[in-house]
């Protein structure tokens, strides 16, 4: 077997136990019960059915270039939007596989819905938030589905993230070039606030698990790329590993040259997608969904991160419980006190004394930022926030033991 004394094997399923690996579903993962990609449906319906002119260089991005006669943009968002419920039920069962094994965040490339209805199907709580292409975009609690009031998700429970917007909303569409730029730019300098949200807990992941990509594509590394670097702040480093299977060409003799010079240092496993997904799940890494989902601090997920000092008092939480309470900070006191906290942890354990002057280089910026409410807007405030919060996080996956 292809993943037999494979090491780069071995640290994903510890990555997933752990509940630090990153999933990335690309635009050619979604697949049907009978094996056939869901993207290649919907554009041959769009081409030979309803005669759309699609330019095809864009994997399940549907464009188009032209349309028949009659025929507006406000049909084919129409027409998009009836195909994905139609085909829901013929959905490949990887999805309910992918909602038992244990990836805190998932990020997918998609419209679709077929991951979010594997985790209702199975109970299992979870956020899912989507993009906007063009126009306003909503914050992940105005979307109204991401399981509270804050801005910000649930450390402590997966959150699904579409890239291509979701099917039924028709301006989170990519349908056209303007669009897709926008959408571009967008994601490429953080624009969103869904996007502070997805890098926060990016920033959590030690490694990353890519699927359904074609490698080959333009505009693949310049996305790939950026999410990379989200798990790479403070020069942290991260392992990057993918799947061949979508990858066009692959006999082409300037094949490997080319992923010799691929910018994300990734390592490949050559093997389908699918099958390595049944592969995890039957190496046990699906068991701990359960009972992370449960909210239990099982042996893996609840080691101490740090103690919270309130009142006096320094009760020991559980990792993922910190890293909640710390995505739930609101203002700049309560993240000052989030950091004393991990200073004691890191000192009670010999640690990194260089982690010891970020955070309280982190902690002079917070009272800075305090010092200046109401001489910056409000959005800037939220983005230093931000900033700082992911800081944060970041050198609490550091001092993890």
């Amino acid at each position: 077997m292809i993943l037999e004394n494979n090491s780069d094997y071995d640290i994903l399923l510890n990555s997933i136990r752990a509940g630090d690996c990153a999933l990335i579903l690309g635009p050619l993962f979604a697949v049907t019960a009978d094996g056939s990609k869901v993207n290649e449906l919907l554009r041959s319906e769009l081409q030979h059915v309803h005669n759309v002119d699609l330019d095809t260089d864009f994997d399940n991005i549907f464009i188009a270039r032209s349309y028949p006669p009659g025929m507006q943009p406000i049909r084919l968002e129409n027409i998009i939007a009836k195909f994905y419920p139609a085909i829901q039920s013929k959905a490949h069962h990887v999805y309910s596989q992918i909602a038992h094994i244990n990836f805190n965040t998932i990020v997918s490339f998609t419209q679709d819905e077929f991951l979010s209805a594997a985790f209702r199907e199975a109970k299992i709580n979870h956020s899912f938030q989507y993009f906007y292409a063009r126009g306003t975009s909503k914050r992940p609690d105005e979307q109204g589905m991401s399981g509270g009031d804050s801005r910000f998700s649930n450390m402590q429970i997966p959150t699904l993230y579409n890239l291509y917007g979701r099917h039924s909303q028709s301006d989170s569409l990519i349908i056209s070039y303007d669009a897709f730029y926008e959408f571009l730019f967008s994601f490429i300098g953080e624009q969103q606030a869904q996007l502070n949200d997805m890098k926060m807990r990016l920033t959590a992941s030690k490694v990353f698990l890519f699927l359904g990509f074609d490698l080959k594509k333009w505009y693949v590394p310049i996305m790939l790329t950026k999410l990379l670097k989200s798990g790479t702040l403070n020069g942290r480093r991260v392992l990057a590993i993918a799947t061949l299977d979508d990858t066009a060409e692959r006999e082409n003799k300037n094949y490997m040259e080319w992923l010799t010079r691929y910018p994300l240092e990734m390592t490949f496993i050559d093997m389908k997608a699918i099958d390595l997904m049944a592969a995890i799940t039957q190496n046990g890494a699906a068991e701990e969904k359960s009972a992370a989902a449960a909210g239990d601090d099982n042996p893996v997920r609840g080691k101490c991160i740090f103690r919270q000092q309130l009142k006096g008092s320094a009760p020991a939480i559980s990792f993922d419980k910190a890293l909640a309470k710390v995505s739930q900070d609101s203002d700049e006191d309560a993240l000052i006190t989030t950091s004393d906290g991990l200073c004691s942890f890191i000192n009670e354990g010999n640690g990194n004394s260089r982690d010891i002057i970020t955070l309280n280089s982190i902690k002079g910026k917070l009272n800075t930022l305090k010092g200046e409410k109401g001489n910056i807007t409000e959005e800037m405030h939220r983005i230093r926030m931000e900033e700082l919060r992911t800081a944060i996080i970041d050198l609490a996956y550091d001092a993890k033991i």
